[in-house]
């Protein structure tokens, strides 16, 4: 876990979302609750989002593809500028092919569906970790 604020402890890795849902946000949350060393924050919108990344570290993004204001993929790209080494994790209830390219080009680290399951964000939390 290679970014840390210092409200945090070091082991503990940090998740953004960003999602407009807050059924879905509410979900990925009780089920990352699971895992004591994981730290959630959210955001409503791809702004605010962005917003809160100006100001924090940390080690993943969770974003929807279609969302008010910034969409996941331009989230994506300005998170990438902010914060190099953050895991971007696209959600999205689209075909893996058309995620495909975002991952070929770096934009995004991985993508989830929409809404993930326990195994997908556990996957995920293996892929940092």
């Amino acid at each position: 876990m290679s970014k840390t604020n210092n409200n945090h402890p070091t082991n503990s890795i940090r998740i953004l979302i960003a999602d407009d849902n807050r059924i879905v946000v509410m979900v990925i949350q009780r089920m990352l609750a699971e895992y004591a060393h994981v730290t959630v924050d959210k955001a409503v919108n791809g702004q605010e989002a962005l917003t809160i990344l100006e100001n924090n570290q940390y080690d993943i993004l969770i974003t929807d593809y279609q969302m008010p204001l910034l969409n996941g993929p331009e989230l994506a790209n300005k998170a990438r500028q902010l914060q190099p080494e953050l895991y971007i994790v696209l959600m999205s209830g689209y075909p893996p092919k058309r995620l495909e390219s975002l991952l070929d080009t770096g934009t995004i680290d991985d993508y989830l569906p929409k809404p993930p399951s326990q195994d997908d964000l556990s996957r995920m939390l293996q892929n940092i970790t």
